[in-house]
């Protein structure tokens, strides 16, 4: 299941990629570096920015999908409320 998703959070970031290039924005950042604290992935990117993604309560910690996830975030754009309902309709079209 989580090969299906990712493959989808790929090609999502692909698109976002090439229109901030059409848009004359910077592409892909550079990871600088990355710590994994209790339940939180703090992701530090190669200009000084840094996106933290935290697992729920009721889940199960993930060092892979909290990066992940906080790479998807940083270069789609999206907000942490767009990202969830993203992954969410992802995921359903793929059970379906």
């Amino acid at each position: 299941m989580y090969d299906d998703a990712f493959t989808k959070m790929a090609r999502q970031i692909n698109l976002q990629i090439t229109n901030n290039i059409l848009l004359g924005k910077s592409p892909v950042r550079e990871v600088d570096h990355v710590i994994f604290n209790g339940k939180a992935t703090i992701v530090f990117w190669s200009n000084g920015d840094k996106t933290v993604t935290k697992c729920s309560s009721d889940d199960t910690f993930d060092k892979k999908m909290g990066f992940l996830m906080a790479y998807f975030r940083y270069h789609t754009g999206l907000t942490k409320t767009q990202t969830a309902k993203t992954l969410k309709r992802i995921c359903k079209d793929r059970e379906e």
